[in-house]
């Protein structure tokens, strides 16, 4: 459980095939509510020594309390591969859950 003012920190491991990977990516959010303002994005960098992509989910007021999923990730590289992953895609049960 978490509260305005509490965060989620987010680490994606990536390598490139071909390309030098570019330097931010996307974490997108989605509440399980239907509610208006029921996505979030939080942007996540990268970081060449580590071989990650680093980012924060930040919780404010006017997060909704409710349970938020991992609902995709878009990172991709200069060469414009990119390696997405979609909730619905893949049929995931949704395993990346927090619950402000």
């Amino acid at each position: 459980m978490l509260s305005a003012g509490d965060s989620v920190n987010i680490t994606i491991e990536a390598v490139s095939d071909e390309g030098k990977l570019n330097e931010y990516g996307y974490v997108y959010f989605r509440a399980i509510s239907d509610i208006a303002n029921s996505s979030k994005t939080a942007y996540v960098y990268y970081d060449e020594e580590k071989a990650v992509y680093e980012g924060v989910f930040e919780v404010t007021e006017d997060t909704y309390p409710c349970e938020w999923y991992v609902n995709s990730i878009q990172i991709s590289d200069t060469e414009n591969n990119s390696a997405d992953y979609s909730a619905f895609t893949y049929n995931a049960n949704y395993p990346y859950y927090i619950n402000p």
